[in-house]
């Protein structure tokens, strides 16, 4: 969807002259009584709405800001989407503690008690 700097074709830190500017040229281009394409009244109409509240300040602000929250829930729909489409990992807040090393010998450690454990067991049933 198109916001109002998008339809003036500025940035969204344009100036007030810029904004005049470019809604001076696009008005010329696309009014009804210079264009009859179809869609130029549309377009026209859409310029203006976009010079009228970028024109003063009071309501290009209050437009910004209403940017601003839209983009904000977009970037947070995003996370979510892509949150969803990664499978689930295994995370152990520990690992944020604990080197690489460290939890290498930890595995190796605990594998080395595993296998004695093991032993034990089965020379216990020996006997």
């Amino acid at each position: 969807m198109k916001n109002h700097y998008d339809i003036l074709g500025l940035e969204r830190n344009a100036k007030p002259n810029q904004i005049k500017k470019a809604y001076h040229k696009l008005a010329l281009q696309w009014h009804p009584d210079k264009n009859s394409e179809f869609g130029a009244t549309d377009q026209f109409y859409q310029i203006t709405e976009a010079y009228t509240t970028l024109s003063k300040e009071e309501s290009k602000s209050k437009y910004d800001k209403r940017l601003q929250t839209r983009d904000n829930l977009n970037e947070l729909l995003n996370y979510f989407k892509q949150q969803q489409e990664e499978p689930l990992q295994q995370y152990d807040v520990r690992d944020d503690f604990i080197s690489k090393e460290d939890r290498e010998f930890i595995r190796n450690f605990s594998n080395k008690q595993e296998i004695e454990t093991i032993k034990k067991k089965r020379i216990r049933k020996q006997k």
